[in-house]
């Protein structure tokens, strides 16, 4: 009866959490309008020019964001689709990947005045993310998610009245493909 309701309570946490970060994204619509000249520049170059971007990083490399004023960072699980949730353990504890509320040791992320670069190891895993964020105490990942190809995670990157919201949604590959016309992949 325990576990249940402390499985419970994670549920309606992980619900309200979501439900937050939800209602603040659909009511700060990443525009220019509060802050004018604020925006996000992706480590291609080009710049965001809507709230929301999908990216897959490679392992072994780095990326730089520019951000064209004083801004806040944050490092959360993309909580867009609820597939990303998975249970894990730590010490054997049972644990919702939705209920982490910071990433941000989990990962190797220079913040400067105007961007951030994050760098990822070769052999960059959730496993691994998770374990550095619990200090390296004993983390056990399901099979499936240790090397997901995911957008698990969510880069919230804010003017600093809080005023717009660009959200990176991302995830790690050991390699990007390109598909050419006529199924020519590289």
């Amino acid at each position: 009866m325990k576990k249940f309701l402390t499985g419970l309570i994670i549920t309606i946490l992980v619900i309200l959490i979501g439900a937050g970060v939800y209602y603040y994204v659909k009511t700060n619509s990443g525009t220019e309008e509060s802050t004018p000249g604020f925006y996000v520049e992706l480590h291609s170059g080009e710049k965001l020019t809507s709230n929301s971007t999908n990216l897959m990083l490679v392992k072994g490399a780095s990326y730089t964001f520019k951000v064209s004023q004083e801004y806040n960072l944050n490092l959360l699980p993309n909580v867009d689709n609820a597939e990303n949730n998975f249970t894990f353990t730590i010490d054997n504890e049972s644990k919702q990947f939705f209920a982490e509320l910071n990433l941000h040791k989990g990962f190797n992320i220079e913040v400067k005045e105007n961007e951030f670069t994050i760098t990822l190891a070769q052999e960059e895993n959730v496993k691994s993310i998770l374990e550095r964020i619990y200090d390296g105490k004993t983390v056990e990942v399901p099979e499936d998610i240790v090397n997901s190809e995911e957008y698990l995670f969510s880069f919230y990157v804010s003017d600093k009245e809080n005023e717009n919201l660009y959200i990176i949604n991302f995830g790690i590959t050991e390699k990007l493909s390109v598909t050419l016309p006529g199924e020519i992949v590289f």
